[in-house]
């Protein structure tokens, strides 16, 4: 999806409500994997502790970080899609005995700019 890309680039974005926002998220997450590193790309642990801090503190309940969402073309309706997608993912995978994280984390290193 190429919204992991921008997804990346917001999380170090120059906003500091957008920044904080992202690393708020990413210190909530308990599970190993849960940080973001440029040089390693955007987990599946990171990419859910985004997911999970969205729904309980949405972007759209901040103007300012919105604002900064914003400065990247980035919409409520682009962050939905990106929990949508993700929960379908997982859920399916789920439901066959594969893991979403196993999975993720195959095809991320399978890559070419890794």
């Amino acid at each position: 999806m190429g919204s992991m890309l921008w997804l990346m680039s917001l999380a170090f974005a120059c906003n500091p409500a957008t920044r904080g926002w992202f690393a708020e998220a990413l210190r909530r997450s308990e599970a190993p994997g849960g940080e973001l590193d440029p040089r390693e790309g955007l987990t599946s642990r990171a990419l859910e502790a985004i997911v999970a801090h969205a729904e309980t503190r949405p972007p759209t309940a901040r103007p300012d970080v919105m604002a900064g969402l914003q400065e990247f073309n980035v919409s409520p309706a682009d962050l939905d899609l990106m929990a949508r997608v993700y929960r379908q993912a997982r859920d399916r995978l789920d439901s066959t005995g594969l893991n979403f994280h196993r999975i993720y984390e195959a095809q991320r290193r399978a890559m070419r700019f890794r």
